[in-house]
């Protein structure tokens, strides 16, 4: 990955706690990994900024999943069938893995390593797009508000300047907020975290969550590529939950420079009324590796050989899954 993807978390931790309010729901962490590659005092100590989970309307539940077969029996137990959500029968449910199991490899079959990634990840995905959605809807009625000449209470003028200091953009241009204030497809979330993950298989998914292979140096503690060339010092950025990892995936990309053309492109099809083309803003990615168009070409055939866009008609189910005990 390029240095452009060093970019990471900025101000305040919580990058993408957009709406106020109370804590949507505490994360349930594993002990952190051991045997990361990283230049601090203590290895162990590797969970880098704690993000903390959006204000939802509807709490997920967080559970605890450190073996394959742990994880696809507490999906079971909760009748989380992908091809129900593929014919749209079935909501996805509110559950967030609170790490990779490290144990992925170990799937066999292609196609079950797959979906189970797909499981694990869609709903990390759904919550950050509904959050980042809920937060698009306050901004609007905020900025219509403004043009009717009324006036905001202290409160949510505090709660619109935090946002245009998120999104690193000048208070007042509700434009380029809302450029910015956007989700993307489920499909392209997913295609691009197999590629950088190898489906939830590599080195950095197991050890640090880290699911869209982003880059750090000194900000955050990470991983050290075992084919980093002499004289870098980027690592992997680690993170303690794997829906941290989504959560600065999304903020790389509705912040970034480099995606830009991503935005712009986006933009263009909300303002055409068409739904978010994840293949189109594929095609814009150039910038997101140094394999340049070649990596859009593999992003935009991931989507397609594994079907992935039935998933960008996935909602999040009502409520909260009702689970057994844990073994």
């Amino acid at each position: 990955m390029k240095d452009i993807l060093k970019s990471a978390v900025s101000g305040r931790a919580s990058w993408y706690m957009i709406a106020s309010g109370a804590i949507l729901a505490a994360i349930l962490v594993l002990n952190p990994p051991e045997g990361l590659q990283t230049k601090v005092a203590k290895p162990q100590a590797v969970a880098v900024v704690r993000v903390t989970p959006p204000s939802l309307p509807k709490a997920p539940v967080d559970v605890a999943a450190p073996t394959v077969d742990r994880l696809i029996a507490r999906f079971d137990s909760i009748g989380y069938d992908l091809s129900k959500v593929r014919a749209g029968e079935s909501g996805v449910p509110r559950v967030l893995p609170d790490a990779i199991p490290t144990d992925m490899a170990t799937i066999e079959q292609v196609d079950q390593r797959k979906a189970t990634f797909v499981r694990m990840v869609l709903p990390m995905v759904l919550v950050i797009n509904e959050s980042i959605r809920t937060d698009r809807a306050r901004a609007l009625s905020m900025h219509d508000r403004l043009d009717r000449g009324e006036d905001l209470s202290d409160r949510e003028h505090a709660w619109l300047t935090d946002r245009f200091k998120e999104y690193k953009v000048d208070f007042g241009d509700f434009r380029t907020l809302l450029r910015r204030m956007d989700v993307v497809p489920p499909s392209l979330a997913l295609a691009q975290a197999a590629i950088e993950s190898g489906w939830g298989t590599s080195r950095f998914a197991r050890k640090g969550n880290a699911l869209f292979g982003q880059w750090t140096t000194d900000q955050f503690d990470g991983i050290v590529p075992k084919d980093r060339e002499e004289g870098k010092t980027h690592k992997i950025r680690a993170f303690h939950a794997p829906i941290d990892s989504v959560a600065s995936y999304l903020r790389n990309l509705n912040t970034h420079r480099a995606y830009k053309d991503l935005r712009l492109a986006r933009a263009d099809l909300r303002a055409n009324q068409k739904p978010l083309d994840s293949m189109v803003l594929a095609s814009t990615l150039d910038s997101y590796s140094e394999k340049g168009q070649e990596y859009v070409g593999l992003v935009q055939s991931i989507i397609r050989v594994n079907k992935l866009t039935h998933f960008d008609r996935a909602r999040l189910a009502d409520a909260r899954p009702r689970l057994s005990p844990r073994a």
